[in-house]
């Protein structure tokens, strides 16, 4: 599976980058960063893409994620009921591209814990 990083030199990117070059299944097409463009994406044939950046440039990253029938990890925070909803939106054009954001999940997981010991 041909793998991409966006926002490859920070912290988790880069450690995201290291984990995909150790896999024996898995080929690092492009670790892309700030200024890099998106296009690269396309030309290695990237099936997947591992979101770290910034909240204020991942929606452009999944909008061409999902034009382009990419499917995304999504690691980045910051998600507010508007872009959640911009998200469903792109999601709904293209049903095939499936989207894992989790962040998402391991809040839902926290507050689930939360919940169970209040009920011990």
């Amino acid at each position: 599976m041909k793998v991409a990083v966006l926002g490859a030199k920070g912290r988790m990117g880069a450690e995201t980058v290291a984990a995909i070059e150790n896999a024996s299944d898995l080929t690092l097409s492009s670790a892309l960063d700030l200024g890099d463009s998106l296009d690269q994406l396309i030309k290695t044939g990237t099936e997947v893409i591992v979101d770290f950046t910034h909240p204020d440039s991942v929606m452009k990253n999944l909008e061409f994620a999902i034009t382009n029938g990419i499917h995304v990890v999504v690691g980045t925070t910051g998600f507010d009921d508007k872009k959640l909803s911009e998200l469903k939106n792109l999601l709904s054009k293209n049903t095939k591209v499936k989207l894992l954001n989790f962040i998402m999940q391991i809040k839902l997981m926290l507050h689930l814990e939360q919940q169970l010991e209040l009920l011990s």
